[in-house]
């Protein structure tokens, strides 16, 4: 018997979008080597994830109820194939990445003698258990968990006032555009793309691009904060030469030795967000793998789709350093096709599809 559609409501999806975006940059600060510009180059990114977005929307409403993928096995027939090994391809690496940087973060912190692959396995089964309860039930998660991170990240701020130097902002440009340039690129979010794969179960289609704009929105005021915040607690020099800035800068806080230690709020921050992102490309994942082969359920399919990304983690990236290598170096152009050529291609293509079968369903009936 084939399963209802599961049904998002617009907070749910505003929630998912809004936690896989922080992901990775709410703990480490993704486009911190463009210095004190990073400043600007979140409202920056913003622009291009709303110009994204746009793109991403009309694929969605140009046959509602229906994902990227859909459209794809529409216009392509088995030439899809290709599209859906590609999503695969980077969803898996994506969850690659993240549990990665989990086990490292948790290894660091507050682990350090328990081996990586123990931690990522506990998370990945985390993992497993929300996409198999479904994404209705992963929505109404992160609805719930979404208002729990937000609130830590005010609190949090709100406590770090009285370590705040304002005279370690600036000076902004000192070195031209090409920092703006290289900060703004890695925070422009590539989980938008896999959102296609998740916003055709929103209650109502016509506000997709509205769950669109909010997420981001609430995403940049909240990095914003949290850069500003460590950048004057920490000075910019120091937060760059950090791995996990967040964590540090909380670490600092310090009232009355009465409260102090509060880093596990970043903890808790991380891992909430960090959870909501691999079980997104988990699920992402799954849907592709499953079109691929033929399965008639994607849920059946994530225990082996995490086991895969549990081996990749083993030999991919040996530690944090490697990891924040590669993301600086290589991953703001590897991501570049997926992020923008795969959707363009499926948008033109769809474009005119569309309009090809609303000029047949104008035409009079033949006699």
């Amino acid at each position: 018997m084939p399963r209802q559609k599961e049904i998002l409501s617009n907070w749910s999806g505003i929630s998912l979008l809004g936690m896989f975006m922080m992901g990775t940059s709410i703990i480490t600060m993704a486009g911190k080597d463009a210095g004190m510009d990073v400043l600007l180059a979140l409202p920056m990114a913003a622009v291009a994830n709303i110009l994204l977005a746009f793109m991403y929307t009309r694929i969605l409403t140009l046959y509602p109820g229906k994902s990227m993928m859909d459209l794809q096995e529409m216009i392509f027939g088995k030439l899809s194939k290709l599209f859906y090994l590609l999503t695969v391809w980077i969803a898996l690496h994506v969850a690659t990445m993240t549990l990665i940087l989990f086990g490292e973060f948790i290894q660091v912190v507050s682990l350090p003698e328990t081996p990586r692959y123990f931690i990522c396995g506990f998370i990945a089964a985390l993992a497993i258990w929300l996409v198999k309860d479904g994404l209705e039930v992963m929505g109404r998660w992160a609805g719930f968990a979404f208002p729990v991170f937000l609130l830590i990240i005010t609190g949090v701020s709100l406590l770090s006032i009285e370590d705040i130097r304002l005279d370690t902002l600036g000076p902004f440009l000192s070195k031209g555009l090409h920092p703006l340039l290289t900060g703004t690129f890695p925070l422009i979010a590539l989980g938008l793309a896999f959102f296609t794969e998740v916003f055709n179960h929103l209650g109502n289609s016509r506000k997709t691009f509205r769950v669109f704009l909010f997420g981001i929105l609430l995403t940049t005021f909240s990095l914003f904060f949290v850069y500003l915040r460590n950048i004057s607690v920490l000075g910019m020099s120091f937060t760059q030469s950090l791995y996990f800035p967040s964590y540090a800068a909380v670490g600092i806080i310090n009232i009355g030795n009465f409260l102090q230690r509060i880093e596990v709020a970043v903890s808790v921050n991380f891992i909430l967000v960090g959870f909501i992102r691999l079980s997104i490309c988990l699920y992402v994942a799954s849907k592709g793998i499953s079109r691929l082969f033929g399965f008639q359920d994607h849920r059946a399919i994530t225990a082996p789709v995490a086991f895969l990304v549990m081996a990749f983690t083993l030999f991919a990236f040996r530690n944090i350093v490697e990891l924040s290598e590669w993301v600086n170096s290589t991953y703001p152009y590897y991501r570049v096709p997926f992020l923008f050529f795969l959707p363009l291609v499926t948008w033109v293509a769809g474009e005119i599809k569309a309009r090809k079968d609303r000029r047949k369903a104008t035409l009079p009936p033949a006699l």
